[in-house]
């Protein structure tokens, strides 16, 4: 609105020393992201100020959980693999099915772990800041990072081709990759690559086609916030579309039709309220119908407004006549993805919750659920004791030893503490120095 309040005084503009304090002000102010003098009178802005803090409550209602549904009916693994620091900082993990190999991406020591199915390390590859994604297509093996793991103004990303041990930077100057893909909407015989810049107040979803200089760059979406890509031919026409889910503010999953040549029509699918903090999504058919349903993940809750927030979970959205209307919704505080499979073999899929930003006073152990899906459709919580022994960021779905049964793989990160921890955890945490954990769907008496 341009109003600036200084601790004491409001003022009709914002000060100028103000918006040279970091590189991020001064971004704002390249980019005037701020008017330059008020746009609304001063007692129109006091009147806003003054219905906010007379209406809102004094906190938001807990999110409370059945103790008498609790149980503890599967076996959990520490992995033998360790970090060659002290702690975990883990920025992704995924498992390579058909090599079997797990990929594992390490803030701390800005590298990125390739591990085989016994845990055991086969390479590292230091990759200058944190990796976020790989996709791997041969003996190639294409790598995104992030630049910076903590929102920020720089463009230090980067998109690498790893190959017989050796790195080439395809693509620089990303703003905060998150997320790509390989794509081939020109079906030119170049390489394309489809890219998620999250970014801070600058981003986008950017595709970039190979030339003779370099890379050429199209720009889809423009704004910070973009998370998460899925190519997926969505009105059935024969060519893949995008679903991306957009965040920081926007929260909202949209959807780019493919009109062939490169060229793309959005339409939102879902849209969810600013500070509602959507971390994930994905296509399942939950209900056993035929038909996926959204899963529609919120709960990053790192920034402005970093308090319990009883609509974080995990949503199912089914489409109807065109509209997604929610049909389920299962409150998890901070949670940051969620993955279908029917782990306890009776026929109906049960969904797998990891929260970055569990309760951690009252309730650590809701870092990791599995909510197991009922004949009926309802779903129960099973809890693990074991999850409070450290922070839990990702986690991947993985057949390790090749039986036909799923694992899942969970990832630890302790570097990032934008949280309400007790002492008493990170103690706990500190001891434990989990890096990983498997979680088997043996039932265990």
């Amino acid at each position: 609105m341009g109003i600036f309040f200084d601790g004491n005084h409001y003022k009709p503009q914002i000060p100028n020393e103000v918006y040279e304090k970091d590189d991020i002000s001064r971004l704002a102010k390249k980019l005037k992201l701020y008017p330059d003098t008020a746009v609304v009178k001063l007692e129109e802005w006091l009147a806003i100020e003054n219905y906010y803090t007379s209406k809102a409550p004094y906190q938001l209602p807990p999110i409370e959980w059945d103790k008498k549904k609790e149980k503890s009916s599967y076996a959990i693994t520490s992995l033998p693999f360790k970090f060659s620091n002290s702690y975990a900082s883990v920025s992704f993990v995924e498992f390579d099915e058909q090599k079997g190999l797990i990929y594992l991406g390490d803030n701390r020591s800005k590298s990125l772990y390739i591990l085989d199915n016994n845990f055991n390390m086969v390479d590292q590859v230091e990759t200058g800041s944190a990796p976020i994604k790989v996709i791997s297509k041969g003996e190639e093996l294409y790598i995104l990072t992030m630049g910076t793991f903590e929102a920020a103004a720089e463009s230090k990303g980067k998109l690498f081709l790893y190959k017989s041990g050796k790195k080439l930077a395809l693509i620089e100057n990303l703003h905060r990759p998150v997320d790509f893909l390989i794509t081939n909407f020109l079906e030119s015989g170049s390489h394309e690559f489809l890219i998620a810049e999250f970014g801070s107040f600058t981003g986008g979803l950017n595709l970039y086609v190979e030339n003779s200089g370099g890379f050429s760059k199209k720009e889809l979406y423009k704004g910070a916030g973009t998370l998460q890509l899925e190519e997926r031919d969505m009105n059935q026409d024969g060519k893949l579309d995008i679903v991306a889910l957009i965040a920081h503010g926007e929260e909202m999953l949209v959807y780019f039709t493919h009109m062939g040549n490169g060229f793309f029509e959005m339409e939102t699918l879902i849209q969810m309220p600013p500070v509602y903090g959507s971390s994930y999504f994905a296509f399942e058919d939950i209900n056993g119908d035929g038909t996926d349903e959204i899963l529609y993940v919120n709960g990053d809750n790192a920034d402005l407004s970093p308090i319990l927030k009883p609509y974080h979970g995990v949503r199912v959205f089914e489409e109807t006549d065109g509209v997604h209307k929610e049909i389920c919704f299962l409150p998890v505080n901070g949670a940051y993805k969620v993955i279908a499979h029917d782990f306890n073999g009776d026929g109906f899929k049960d969904l797998a919750v990891v929260s970055f930003f569990p309760d951690f006073n009252r309730y650590p152990e809701e870092g990791f659920f599995i909510f197991e899906q009922k004949e009926d459709g309802s779903f129960s919580p099973v809890v693990l004791p074991s999850i409070k022994e450290s922070r839990w960021i990702d986690m991947a779905l993985a057949d390790m030893d090749g039986d036909g049964k799923m694992e899942i793989i969970l990832a630890a990160h302790l570097l990032s503490q934008a949280a309400d921890i007790p002492n008493s955890l990170r103690s706990l945490w500190a001891q434990k120095k989990h890096a990983l954990m498997k979680i088997s769907f043996d039932e265990i008496n």
